[in-house]
């Protein structure tokens, strides 16, 4: 055999031999490292999206802590089934307070059922002069429960007497938010 054929097998030889190190060994390790890439991206994004919610999770719990105090300021804007007696009663003071006739119907067999709570239709109807009655709804407005009127019908009782002391009759219509007992006591 000659020298150059011998050169030639042996630059064979290393070639196939460099060509199967590369394809049973590196091919395998860079797709292994591809994955393990791909792994570790993906570990990253889920870890990513934890500490977020962990993050969210936090700024509820503290925002929840915040408005826990203030439970029973919002529970008192409802009306308490069982204690409608305290509702009534702070109506009757303002209507007396403004020196005016008041009648109320509050239907508690007429609610209805929302997700959270009830509505209580309410009608209240007023006698006495206007300024009194404007004065009854500033004081209506500043009371805890929260009335929500539908509607406010106004009529003068007699035509002949000065405005400012003539009686109107006034009729308001609309709903109480409620809540029972055992809603009030949930922490």
């Amino acid at each position: 055999m000659s020298a150059k054929r011998k050169i030639l097998i042996f630059i064979a030889a290393i070639t196939v031999v460099t060509g199967v190190i590369v394809y049973l060994v590196i091919v395998p390790t860079v797709i292994e490292i591809r994955k393990i890439s791909q792994a570790i991206y993906n570990e990253r994004l889920d870890l990513e999206k934890k500490y977020l919610r962990g993050q969210l999770l936090k700024k509820t719990i503290e925002d929840f802590e915040q408005i826990k105090p203030k439970k029973d300021q919002l529970t008192s804007a409802f009306l308490i089934l069982g204690r409608e007696l305290e509702f009534i009663t702070s109506l009757e003071d303002i209507a007396s307070q403004n020196q005016l006739i008041q009648n109320i119907q509050l239907n508690i067999n007429e609610k209805k059922k929302r997700e959270e709570f009830d509505e209580v239709p309410v009608t209240l109807t007023l006698q006495g002069n206007f300024l009194q009655t404007m004065n009854y709804l500033a004081s209506l407005e500043k009371l805890n429960y929260y009335i929500n009127l539908t509607s406010l019908k106004i009529s003068a009782a007699d035509q002949d007497q000065d405005s400012s002391t003539s009686l109107v009759t006034t009729i308001l219509s609309g709903k109480v938010n409620a809540i029972g007992p055992d809603k009030e006591e949930k922490d």
